[in-house]
């Protein structure tokens, strides 16, 4: 997936859509989605995905949720797949940025 200036990602939901990836051309359906975890989209227990933001000249989002074992992840956009967790926070993760070279 190119992620250039029409591309957009989305987090949370209160029914847990998860994250999701957008085209600005073509809003009514996203492009990609990517599940937290083992837990069917749409389960009103699918953690609420507080902040999604691209990592930088990489196909990877970092992911913040709540009340999650590992509240903090790093996705890669084109296969859905947690590339990396963070093991040493325990609590809810409410913002995330990273610095532009990553």
């Amino acid at each position: 997936m190119d992620i250039d200036l029409r591309t957009f990602v989305t987090g949370g939901g209160i029914l847990g859509e998860g994250i999701q990836i957008w085209d600005i051309r073509n809003l009514s359906q996203s492009t990609n989605r990517i599940q937290w975890g083992e837990k069917s989209n749409g389960d009103p227990n699918y953690p609420l995905t507080h902040a999604v933001k691209f990592m930088p000249g990489k196909n990877k989002i970092i992911a913040g949720c709540m009340e999650e074992p590992e509240p903090t992840k790093v996705f890669d956009t084109i296969t859905g797949s947690c590339v990396f967790d963070f093991p040493g926070m325990k609590s809810s993760c409410f913002t995330v940025d990273i610095s532009p070279n990553c």
